[in-house]
């Protein structure tokens, strides 16, 4: 292997796969609309031949061609406006969110532990004895008429 071909390797290892594009199935359902899915003749009401051919070939290239150049205009600035704001929130969570999240959770743990004590304490044998109590009592409905 020379050093072009490793640097290719390299290069397709960190980039995305040119064949595969959405490899997650983000778009499994909704993007992905073929011609039967927008038009269809029912059972006796057929166009001509030439007609159904023409229209698919026009609804597919359209569509094509329409994606491809909005994509060739707005794609680069709207990737750059998604990278900065998936950049933005992945700093805002790694270096706010999460710290404030434990300090709020180290700090409440502390108040935490003496409540849950104080519970176990007072009010758990306050319970069981009820729970023991009202478990002898018996329910007799009776229907008077």
């Amino acid at each position: 292997m020379d050093e072009n071909e490793a640097q290719i390797t390299v290069e397709s290892q960190t980039m995305t796969d040119i064949d595969n594009r959405d490899p997650k199935e983000i778009h499994a359902e909704g993007a992905r609309v073929e011609f039967a899915d927008v038009i269809a003749e029912p059972d006796g009401l057929h166009s001509l031949d030439f007609m159904w051919k023409v229209s698919y070939h026009t609804f597919t290239q359209t569509r094509r061609w329409i994606y491809r150049f909005f994509t060739l205009i707005l794609g680069f600035p709207l990737s750059l406006i998604w990278g900065l704001q998936f950049a933005c929130l992945s700093f805002l969570h790694i270096w706010i969110v999460t710290p404030c999240l434990r300090t709020i959770q180290f700090n409440f743990y502390c108040l935490v532990r003496p409540l849950l004590q104080l519970i176990r304490v007072c009010l758990l044998p306050l319970f069981r004895v009820t729970g023991k109590i009202l478990s002898k009592v018996k329910l007799i409905i009776r229907k008077e008429a």
